[in-house]
């Protein structure tokens, strides 16, 4: 080795068969064609409505409006303890009948 050089030459391996090396024809992606569904007459289409449904809005009971699924679907952050249990609290405030 030279008296510059740290480190030792490597040879890089390079491929003398022309069969390794063929050129890659780039492939192009088919898109698949999304079928139209036929819009039917009778059906007003909302631009503002995508789905037809008004967002749910007219609900037939009154007790399943938006405020009530939301408060029925968030469970309480402390959930109540078992009746009769642990009564040491409440048992103060409360009268035992």
């Amino acid at each position: 080795m030279p008296e510059g050089c740290t480190r030792a030459r490597v040879r890089v391996y390079v491929p003398t068969h022309s069969s390794t090396i063929r050129p890659t024809v780039p492939t192009v992606p088919t898109v698949p064609t999304v079928p139209t569904v036929p819009t039917d007459p009778s059906v007003p289409t909302d631009p503002t409505d995508p789905w037809g449904d008004r967002g749910i809005t007219d609900r037939t009971h009154p007790a399943e409006t938006p405020k009530t699924l939301r408060r029925r679907s968030r469970a309480h952050p402390l959930p109540r303890p078992c009746a009769g249990g642990d009564r040491r609290g409440s048992a103060r405030r409360r009268p035992r009948r």
